[in-house]
């Protein structure tokens, strides 16, 4: 990174970057691709990064169960990754539909509402809207007390970030016990829909049914939880940054108060773009920043060589979005924040550099969700409330394998009736 990187990263606490300026170094060293002494190789170079993806997804396979490995491998389920993200993918569109966007919208400003005007940790509060409103959208039709199950786990989640905690034997047992009450919920509910004791609904849950019957229901909770956890930290943090942003630079949040304002009432949950540019640079300046996560490690599934690149099956390489958004190499100025760096003519292709999802093979399958999300975060804290922080509050960022806003303590005071 830059010495000299602009106004943001004095808000940054420097002591947690140590990790990410190694690797910063290790590139202005020995180049894009490299091989520390550690023996896990390095990929930052974004063409090979992303062909070292699609050559291991291929090779992908769900079905590792205990029950599984019990089984003789013939007997073994086999079912490609690839054809799991592809359903994954089509839910996800459907899900961006605009009644689904509007009921994500409206379980969002309820919760807001009802602890607005009183004085709170705002990462804590906003991470925790984004991780209940998207409950429905993953796991819907669930009874109170089921739902309310999965939110603690969800808060657990998004706590583990906020509050790191040592590893204890009892943290552990607690971890697991949740955990596994969290299954439970799920596990019942996938045998309610298969046995026609619930009905279908539209969530990600009955998007992968179908596969219970070639992996079984243990491997399907295991999915549905994956997509759980996955909700539960990346859109809740880049919610975060969101309102990090805006407090840091209130010029772009009444540019996208503006912009919001000019709507129709509905108009925002067909998602406009083209209605909302400054809003929309704004965004993709913020997933340039600061994506999650900075670093991926993956473990080969196959022998992989690609451009003189090889990675043996079975050894790890690391992937780094945060590494290819901050090089000079592809961006002019690449620690300031910049929206308007969007702006043609200055836009300029990055050679595939942009990777604020994940590379497309691997990419994230609630991406255009995560995306209605970020455009939702931005009406209801430019426009439906006002973010007000605490005197003596000084919001900044942790940036610990993730960016995390700290001491971002404030209120949030409504501002706008409901839309519709």
């Amino acid at each position: 990174m830059n010495s000299d990187s602009g106004i943001d990263n004095g808000d940054v606490d420097h002591g947690a970057t140590s990790f990410m300026d190694t690797l910063f170094a290790s590139v202005r060293r020995h180049g894009l691709v490299n091989r520390p002494p550690d023996g896990i190789i390095r990929i930052f170079d974004p063409v090979i990064a992303a062909r070292v993806e699609a050559a291991n997804t291929e090779a992908l396979y769900v079905g590792n169960s205990l029950a599984d490995l019990l089984k003789p491998p013939g007997a073994r389920a086999r079912v490609r990754w690839s054809d799991v993200r592809a359903v994954l993918i089509e839910q996800n569109r459907r899900l961006s539909e605009p009644r689904h966007v509007k009921a994500l919208h409206e379980r969002m400003r309820a919760f807001l509402l009802e602890r607005a005007d009183r004085e709170k940790d705002l990462t804590w509060l906003v991470a925790r809207a984004v991780a209940f409103a998207l409950i429905p959208q993953i796991v819907d039709g669930l009874a109170e007390p089921d739902l309310k199950l999965l939110q603690v786990e969800q808060e657990a989640r998004i706590r583990k970030f906020l509050i790191p905690e040592p590893a204890s034997v009892r943290l552990r047992l607690a971890n697991f016990m949740r955990l596994r009450r969290a299954s439970r919920v799920i596990a019942r509910e996938v045998r309610r829909r298969r046995e026609g004791r619930a009905p279908p609904r539209e969530d990600f849950l009955q998007s992968l049914l179908p596969f219970a019957d070639r992996l079984g229901v243990s491997d399907v909770v295991y999915l549905v939880t994956a997509v759980l956890t996955a909700a539960s930290v990346a859109p809740e943090f880049s919610a975060c940054c969101l309102v990090y942003a805006m407090n840091r630079h209130p010029e772009w949040r009444d540019r996208i108060e503006r912009e919001m304002a000019d709507l129709e009432p509905e108009e925002l949950y067909s998602l406009p773009i083209e209605k909302l540019p400054s809003t929309l640079r704004f965004i993709k300046e913020a997933g340039r920043m600061w994506p999650f996560p900075f670093v991926v490690r993956r473990t080969a599934a196959r022998d992989i060589e690609v451009d003189g690149v090889e990675v043996p099956k079975g050894e790890q390489y690391d992937l780094s979005s945060y590494i290819l958004h901050h090089l000079g190499d592809f961006w002019e100025d690449p620690d300031r924040f910049d929206p308007d760096r969007w702006l043609s003519p200055r836009k300029t292709a990055a050679r595939g550099a942009y990777v604020p999802f994940g590379f497309a093979t691997r990419s994230c399958v609630g991406a255009s969700v995560s995306h209605a999300l970020l455009l939702l975060a931005c009406e209801l804290f430019a426009r439906s409330f006002r973010v007000e922080m605490a005197e003596g509050a000084r919001p900044r960022l942790r940036m610990e394998g993730i960016a995390i806003p700290v001491d971002m303590i404030g209120s949030l005071r409504p501002v706008a009736a409901p839309r519709g």
